[in-house]
């Protein structure tokens, strides 16, 4: 207080201390004595019965998470503070960078305290919840100096990543109960789920989002979707046991499947031109290709769990499967008739060659691998699907494809 009265009195003093005029040195002054105090207090909160202050929390996340809030909240204020000078409003947003970089490590760097806490309410998603609000406050305000505008995406990034680890914690804290914090590899099967369909919701999210997004958090939003992607094609191999062991087509593992390629055929309609963040490849091209490696993986994968045996963990390989091995036949040629319809209905002269690549691959299947291994049950099942599906291919390509020269002469 005594600082705060120096600040109004030197205002009538020219000299300079320190070459600083009076009230930017008291201010100093004020706002270091603030911050010495505030932490001050919050050591003399948390120490023990026998200790007059504990400075370092060591692993106590409330501790930590205080600390963490008070920097980011001060530096949050002093950063609003238009009648400062940008130096200090400026060691303000550091305060508010610092404070938010270890509200965000600490479920890293305390990952015990984690399995520790309750479920889905408890004193972790309590501060992502307040250090969301303290960024979304300092986000908001335009001073028109020339690093507002770099300081506003750093505290949009901060807020998008402090609601995103919110997410993870609450979630984590219910299906994967008495864990420690993981943020890419969960250690339950649910929360891995959960944890997949959360890096593609938040990642279309920031792809799709109509208001001003600048190309970074586009193409971190493009990340997303692809980490969602691959984890969800490396999820039987992790939880492999558990998935085989479920209802074939009818259980969780296959619902998640289904919501992301109900999620990438929306981006795909969407066609989000102007939002699209990379340059030498559109988005419909680019979101089509995954599309459709996605689809033929997870049909690969279904496969797989529907014709695996019991007691059996999950694996691609046939391996005597004989259901398996003419399943994945029959898989492959539907698939790649999917393809050719798609590539005819929609002029995709690539999709056509990719259609027509895997029917051929899909031919030397059954000719050398079903033809060595099947029984003549099986043998006669395959060929007679190969039959079929290559007459209606036939009848594709002449319906549609051998005209178009003679359309366009006419």
């Amino acid at each position: 207080a005594a600082l705060g009265t120096g600040v109004r009195f030197a205002k009538t003093c020219d000299q300079k201390v320190l070459r600083l005029d009076p009230p930017d040195y008291f201010r100093w002054l004020s706002l270091g004595a603030g911050f010495y105090l505030m932490n001050l207090i919050i050591a003399d909160i948390f120490a023990g019965p026998d200790q007059k202050f504990r400075v370092l929390p060591g692993s106590d996340f409330i501790h930590a998470g205080v600390y963490a809030l008070s920097w980011a909240g001060a530096g949050a204020v002093l950063w609003r503070m238009a009648r400062f000078p940008v130096i200090m409003r400026l060691t303000g947003l550091g305060a508010l960078a610092a404070g938010t970089c270890w509200m965000l490590g600490l479920p890293f760097f305390l990952g015990g305290s984690v399995a520790q806490m309750a479920p889905f309410f408890n004193v972790g998603l309590l501060a992502f919840v307040l250090l969301s609000a303290i960024l979304y406050f300092s986000g908001s305000v335009h001073t028109g100096i020339p690093f507002d505008n770099y300081a506003q995406k750093l505290t949009i990034a901060g807020f998008i990543t402090a609601i995103f680890m919110a997410f993870h914690l609450a979630s984590g804290t219910v299906f994967q109960a008495g864990h420690r914090f993981s943020l890419l590899f969960a250690f339950t099967l649910n929360q891995e789920i959960v944890s997949i369909l959360g890096f593609a919701g938040f990642g279309l999210g920031l792809l799709l989002w109509k208001k001003g997004l600048d190309r970074p958090f586009r193409m971190a939003g493009l990340v997303l979707v692809i980490l969602a992607l691959v984890r969800s094609l490396a999820f039987p191999f992790r939880f492999g046991g558990q998935f085989t062991a479920m209802m074939p087509l009818v259980n969780f593992p296959t619902l998640m499947y289904a919501l992301l390629l109900i999620l990438l055929i929306f981006v795909l309609y969407k066609n989000p031109k102007q939002r699209w963040p990379v340059n030498q490849v559109s988005a419909r091209q680019f979101m089509g290709v995954v599309l459709a490696a996605t689809a033929f993986a997870v049909m690969n994968i279904e496969i797989a769990v529907c014709f695996e045996q019991p007691g059996h963990t999950f694996s691609l390989l046939a391996s005597g499967n004989y259901m398996k091995l003419l399943a994945y036949s029959i898989g492959w040629m539907v698939f790649a008739i999917a393809m050719l319809v798609a590539g005819i209905r929609f002029s995709l002269p690539v999709c056509r060659w990719v259609a027509t690549g895997l029917i051929s691959i899909t031919v030397v299947k059954v000719f050398i691998a079903d033809t060595a291994k099947l029984d003549m049950g099986y043998k006669i099942a395959s060929f007679s699907v190969l039959s079929l599906g290559l007459f209606f291919v036939a009848y594709l390509y002449q319906k549609f494809i051998s005209d178009d020269p003679k359309k366009e002469s006419k």
